[in-house]
């Protein structure tokens, strides 16, 4: 399966000011709060179509992403893919389904201290798969420096350097505690 291009854009019209970012800032956070599911090969199928419904979510296409996440649930159900069905279904006015995905996420998210070894392995699958994208470097170098992996955390660091020093300086701001 070939995902979008990132940056490409198709469909629908402009968000209110401020819900783009809001959106893709609820993904990542219904990302991070998703159990880990067993199962390489539905996990790693999964994670692919969690993967494209993000990248749509972000270029505001929520049919194209809506289709992805009930594609990724198909394969293996999770906290984070019912999450980020319910927030795009929200954006698209779709607000019943909206309800209805959130309610199951909220059923399924985990309460155990493994959900942060978790984002930190799907993390690491969505970076081979967008190495070159700084907020998914910057995502993970936190999650493993709230793991306490700081040697790990501080290559991610190093490696965002040249994508971008912004965020760069600010993952390494995070990684100091500061």
């Amino acid at each position: 399966m070939a995902l979008p291009r990132a940056g490409a854009r198709q469909g629908g019209g402009e968000c209110m000011p401020g819900v783009r970012g809001r959106i893709a800032g609820a993904l990542v956070i219904a990302w991070i709060a998703g159990a880990a599911p067993s199962g390489a090969a539905a996990q790693n199928a999964a994670t692919r179509e969690y993967v494209a419904g993000n990248l749509h979510a972000q270029r505001e296409d929520y049919a194209s992403a809506i289709e992805a996440y009930r594609r990724s649930i198909a394969q293996m159900p999770t906290a984070r893919a019912f999450g980020s069905l319910g927030i795009v279904c929200y954006a698209s006015g779709r607000y019943a389904e909206a309800a209805e995905a959130l309610r199951e996420a909220s059923r399924l998210t985990p309460a155990d201290a493994g959900r942060l070894e978790a984002a930190a392995a799907e993390f690491e699958l969505v970076l081979a798969l967008a190495p070159d994208r700084a907020e998914y470097l910057y995502r993970v170098g936190v999650t493993l420096a709230r793991l306490g992996r700081q040697d790990e955390a501080e290559e991610v660091q190093r490696q965002l350097v040249p994508i971008n020093a912004v965020t760069a300086r600010k993952l390494r701001e995070a990684i100091d505690g500061r």
